[in-house]
């Protein structure tokens, strides 16, 4: 995306506009999976699917807005990192899941 803007200004193009998107991070030290996507803050316009299984390690927290993930942490067990991933990217209703 930013060659693309790049490419464009030095083209003297009118889209020169650079749209940030989020980074998932996926963290693997000694043993310990953690992913984190966007915004997970708590916020009153918010809600959370909380998901903890303390005997198993794994903790999974989705944060919506208005019916979209805006937010994922992982823990422990990482594997839907990508699948949450698409479904912000897409900006994806969940209502209906």
């Amino acid at each position: 995306e930013m060659a693309r803007v790049a490419a464009a200004g030095l083209a003297d193009s009118e889209e020169r506009r650079f749209v940030h998107s989020d980074t998932p991070t996926k963290l693997k030290v000694t043993g310990i999976d953690l992913y984190s996507l966007g915004d997970f803050a708590d916020g009153e316009d918010r809600e959370e699917i909380i998901l903890r299984d303390a005997s198993a390690g794994i903790y999974k927290r989705v944060v919506l807005q208005d019916n979209r993930i805006i937010g994922t942490v992982l823990f422990g067990e990482t594997g839907d990192g990508a699948w949450f991933n698409d479904l912000k990217k897409k900006a994806t209703d969940i209502s209906e899941m």
